[in-house]
């Protein structure tokens, strides 16, 4: 009774982690393991939807991982508001998949998705400018200025032969 508590237990363990990624990082360093395989992923969406033949590509960022997802459906990407850029962070997402290491339809990696959840919605990134990177700039402006001065000055009234 004991040991099939534990077999069971180990099976259900690897049939986790066979099911759901923990994160974007996984499935781009050990693809051969969850290719084909339903997997979960969160992560916050960036860049812009791209229309493709029969669906639209969005991209996925997870800390310093990227991934592309194909969804079918455009009505689930209409879902996203926020699209992360450098001025806006984007909807942080869960999203619920097939992974591809080498997809027969686009043959590329990735994931086609079929079910995105916003989990919390983008917000505006506020830019704050440092003053001493004014200066810095204030003074490049000043010095440019002169040289482009002096040599209008050069080029206007240089020696004439």
């Amino acid at each position: 009774m004991f040991k099939t508590l534990i077999f069971s237990c180990i099976f259900l363990l690897q049939f986790y982690t066979l099911c759901f990624a923990e994160s974007i990082g996984d499935l781009l360093k050990n693809p051969e393991d969850f290719s084909g395989k339903s997997v979960t992923i969160e992560g916050e969406v960036i860049g812009e939807p791209l229309r493709d033949k029969g669906g639209r590509w969005i991209n996925v960022s997870e800390g310093e991982y990227k991934i592309g997802v194909f969804v079918k459906d455009p009505r689930v990407v209409e879902k996203i508001q926020s699209w992360g850029s450098y001025k806006q962070t984007g909807d942080y997402i869960r999203l619920k998949g097939i992974f591809y290491k080498s997809c027969p339809q686009h043959r590329t990696l990735g994931i086609h998705g079929e079910e995105i959840t916003v989990e919390k919605r983008g917000l505006p990134r506020e830019e704050i400018l440092k003053p001493y990177k004014a200066k810095l700039a204030a003074f490049f402006f000043i010095i440019c200025l002169t040289m482009g001065l002096i040599y209008f000055i050069k080029v206007k009234y240089g020696k004439r032969d």
